[in-house]
């Protein structure tokens, strides 16, 4: 079965895939770290699902440093952010979370502010 309307879910073990959905490599990818969508599902009866994704290409120096690097090591030799697939990349249920899925398990933190406004002896300031 191939779906790929998007809008158009798929359950896997008990998470809900969406068509179109913004989904976050996780550290069982070689993609880790990189946020993209779901453009297709396969479903094959012998093996698990295979999800097309397509990833937004790392934009800090840094983050692209270590892709590049981690790419190199893989394949044995130098690669360069363009020599690596970034469209059509094939991944298994487990290699992907979406993004719902961790804006929702995300926590509400309050940060407060302290201001204070001073004078001692004829000096003053303030601080936060």
């Amino acid at each position: 079965m191939i779906i790929n309307r998007p809008g158009a879910t798929f359950t896997y073990e008990d998470v809900v895939y969406t068509i179109g959905e913004k989904v976050f490599a996780n550290g069982t990818s070689d993609y880790h770290g990189l946020v993209g969508h779901i453009y297709e599902i396969r479903d094959g009866e012998d093996d698990g699902p295979d999800f097309y994704c397509s990833f937004d290409a790392p934009v800090s120096p840094d983050d692209i440093k270590r892709f590049e690097q981690y790419f190199s090591d893989l394949y044995g030799t130098k690669k360069s952010l363009e020599d690596i697939a970034l469209d059509m990349v094939i991944m298994a249920p487990e290699m992907v979370t979406p993004m719902k899925q961790i804006e929702d398990n995300n926590r509400k933190l309050s940060v407060y502010m302290v201001r204070e406004k001073w004078t001692d002896d004829g000096n003053r300031g303030s601080s936060f």
